[in-house]
C-alpha cells in the first residue's frame, strides 16, 4: 500500500482535511507534529533532528503498512520522494 508521510511544525490537525483526497485514492496517510510542536514532546530545535527522527518515523510507518516491522529497517532503502514543505506541483 502506497502511504504519505507528513511531517510539519506547523499542527498536524490544521488543513488535515486537504489531505483526505489522497486517502480517497487508496494511500495510508500519516501526518505528525516535529519534535516539540503541536503534540509532540520535546524540544523544538529547527533542522535540528529532521533527519533523525524522519528516518524512524519512516521506519515505523513503512513496517506497520508493508511488512513486518523487522524488516522495518529497509524502509529508506523505499523511499520514492521526498517534497520540501511548501512545494507546489
Amino acid at each position: 500500500m502506497p502511504a504519505l508521510l507528513i511531517r510539519t511544525p506547523y499542527n498536524r490537525e490544521e488543513g488535515a482535511e486537504s489531505w483526505l483526497r489522497y486517502v480517497c485514492r487508496g494511500y495510508a496517510l500519516v501526518i505528525q507534529d516535529v519534535r516539540g510542536k503541536g503534540e509532540s514532546t520535546g524540544a523544538w530545535v529547527p533542522h535540528s533532528y529532521e533527519v533523525e527522527d524522519g528516518t524512524a518515523t519512516l521506519e515505523l510507518v513503512t513496517g506497520y503498512i508493508n511488512e513486518p516491522r523487522f524488516y522495518a529497517r529497509r524502509a529508506v532503502e523505499r523511499l520514492r520522494a521526498m517534497l520540501p514543505e511548501g512545494w507546489k506541483g
